[in-house]
């Protein structure tokens, strides 16, 4: 992989980034009470890439205080372990 395609992958998942955080701030504005869901549904997504791979606890934790950080919530689950 050479300069240019990791420059478009860090361009991607910028973009992703800040869609995504759009979209969760407007839907935490509109059903405060989907916060909890969220979190618990990224979770369980991240408990499931690290099952598969337990080398990617750390970006599977970051990934959850990512959107934690996201939805506002004033800290991430702690339960990936």
């Amino acid at each position: 992989m050479g300069a240019d395609d990791d420059s478009g992958a860090a361009a991607s998942l910028l973009a992703l980034h800040a869609m995504v955080t759009w979209l969760v701030r407007r839907e935490i504005e509109r059903a405060p009470e989907a916060r909890a869901g969220l979190l618990t549904h990224v979770e369980i997504a991240m408990a499931a890439v690290v099952r598969r791979d337990p080398a990617l606890l750390g970006a599977a934790q970051d990934a959850c205080a990512s959107v934690a950080r996201a939805a506002g919530a004033s800290e991430a689950p702690a339960g990936l372990q």
